[in-house]
């Protein structure tokens, strides 16, 4: 019994030396204390609580990375939509005796979106004035204004630009011309007046509209689409809606004379 009382004795004695010297050992080694608080804290983890303030950060700097991604797939996206539209441009032929010369469009003034926009051109490019403008071989309008890196293109829908035009599979030919906005119309859009067709001829709406060939466009490209007719006592007029993407368009070609 004895003998036992001597072992506890001795293994309390022994416990109380090494809690001494585990308390001890931090005070006069600090560096110590340091290490064994960081090796205490990979087994027994406080809960991490978030602040208002961390959480927002956390939230813009996601926000911010989807932003990015975004604009990301957009730039692949416009460089698709690029890629198609050059293979078109590549493929399109006019009438003998014409070339077409891509350029890219450069700017647009908000207010004037429809009617008018610049392209981009090098000192060596030649523009005349009066040069006419197509988007995806349809019409859009014609030079107005050429300078050295810039020219000045206004388009069907601006009221300047006038076209002699036909009726496609008809002999029915009329002046095609900018009306603006009419809200009589089945059409919120920009449309043109193709004016000085027969009166008694039928003209049934979605008919197409070509370059006539007389003046100095070639005959058959296209222009626009019939939306409805109107007749007075000694004439027929068409109101039409412009085929080419106006509003749309990164690119536009220059239909040029081989002789110029």
């Amino acid at each position: 019994m004895s003998q036992v009382i001597n072992w506890f004795r001795t293994g309390l004695s022994f416990i109380l030396f090494l809690m001494l010297v585990i308390y001890l050992l931090p005070v006069a080694f600090p560096n110590l204390r340091i290490a064994l608080n960081d090796l205490t804290a990979v087994f027994i983890r406080e809960p991490v609580i978030e602040t208002e303030g961390q959480l927002k950060k956390e939230n813009r700097i996601f926000r911010e990375k989807i932003e990015r991604q975004n604009l990301e797939l957009a730039q692949v996206e416009n460089l698709k939509i690029d890629n198609q539209t050059l293979r078109k441009a590549q493929k399109l032929s006019v009438g003998k005796g014409y070339t077409l010369r891509l350029m890219s469009i450069l700017k647009r003034h908000p207010v004037t979106w429809n009617e008018r926009f610049t392209l981009s051109k090098t000192k060596k490019d030649f523009v005349p004035v009066g040069t006419s403008v197509l988007i995806e071989g349809k019409l859009a309008g014609k030079v107005m204004v050429a300078g050295k890196t810039t020219a000045d293109v206004e388009t069907l829908l601006s009221g300047n630009v006038e076209v002699a035009c036909v009726i496609k599979g008809t002999q029915w030919f009329g002046l095609l011309k900018g009306a603006g906005y009419l809200k009589d119309l089945p059409s919120t859009e920009l449309i043109c007046i193709l004016d000085n067709l027969p009166r008694d001829v039928e003209i049934k709406p979605g008919s197409l509209v070509y370059t006539s060939g007389v003046g100095v466009l070639p005959g058959g490209i296209e222009v626009a689409r019939v939306l409805t007719t109107e007749r007075d006592e000694i004439k027929q007029k068409a109101y039409v809606k412009v085929s080419a993407p106006l509003n749309s368009a990164r690119f536009a070609n220059l239909l040029l004379r081989d002789d110029e």
